[in-house]
């Protein structure tokens, strides 16, 4: 199992990120096979602060192929395929320096779309402001923003700038355990705190499509 400890906050305008250490415990001797994720008590505090079924949800998923691998058949699965997950409401591609990127934007509801594994970045809009995932979509080719490099700020925070009110979350679990929210005084989300709690507070892990990339 894993136990989530040092829980750290960040704030800067209108951006929050937590980060946890995670310390993995083998149940058995030998036991090789585990996956890191990052904590369920951001969700669930999430969900308690913000009432997503005012929203819509947008999940932005991303799979970036090397040069010299990606080819007919990459495009033919595009980003569904090669991420296993159900067809969307926009699908694109473009080059960077490190390959192609399969790009592809699904489109949830209420808490228990905000709860699915599809992808690690989310962007939350409110219901009765229209968007268009070209928009999205051109916000990221025109960068030919790599979603395999690190830091993720840039882009994300012209997006969400972008669209008035909207929410961008971001988890990672690759080199660091952290989720990043951007929004307008995103930064007074959770209090200090929440940092105590969470750390008094036995918690399970939430695993989402290409967290760790």
């Amino acid at each position: 199992m894993v136990v989530f400890h040092n829980y750290q906050a960040i704030r800067e305008k209108n951006l929050l990120k937590l980060s946890a250490e995670a310390l993995v415990q083998f149940e058995h001797i030998n036991c090789e096979g585990y996956s890191i994720g990052t904590p369920q008590c951001w969700d669930n505090d999430f969900l308690q602060t913000i009432d997503v079924s005012a929203y819509s949800i947008f999940f932005i998923c991303t799979n970036t192929v090397r040069h010299g691998f990606y080819n007919r058949l990459t495009d033919y699965k595009k980003v569904w395929g090669l991420n296993h997950i159900s067809p969307g409401i926009f699908e694109g591609a473009y080059d960077n320096i490190k390959g192609r990127v399969y790009f592809g934007i699904v489109k949830a509801n209420g808490e228990e779309g905000f709860k699915s594994n599809i992808a690690p970045t989310l962007m939350l809009t409110p219901k009765e402001q229209d968007i268009s995932p070209v928009q999205v979509f051109d916000c990221f080719k025109k960068s030919k923003f790599d979603f395999t490099a690190g830091e993720k700020t840039s882009v994300l925070v012209q997006l969400q700038a972008s669209v008035p009110n909207s929410i961008i979350l971001h988890y990672c679990a690759k080199g660091e355990i952290s989720l990043s929210i951007y929004g307008c005084n995103a930064e007074n989300l959770f209090p200090d705190a929440c940092l105590s709690k969470w750390e008094n507070t036995p918690t399970t892990a939430v695993y989402r499509n290409n967290m760790q990339l």
